[in-house]
């Protein structure tokens, strides 16, 4: 537990817009891989690829998963 702390991420992930203050529009999904995750807009469906690390310069968003179907 020591090892554990929160963070304030922002990182200005393009088409991510907070000013409308709809709480829970974005949802931050885990994956398989401990340092990927998904962040999912639940309005509109678009997913971004988020790295987590612990350096400043190797973490953000890796970029926008476009589905197609």
């Amino acid at each position: 537990d020591d090892k554990r702390f929160d963070l304030l991420l922002n990182f200005g992930i393009e088409g991510v817009d907070l000013s409308n203050g709809v709480i829970g529009q974005y949802k931050l999904v885990p994956t398989k891989n401990m340092y990927q995750f998904l962040l999912i807009d639940t309005i509109n469906g678009r997913v971004w690829q988020i790295q987590w690390s612990i350096d400043d310069d190797e973490r953000g968003m890796v970029g926008e998963i476009l589905l197609s179907f």
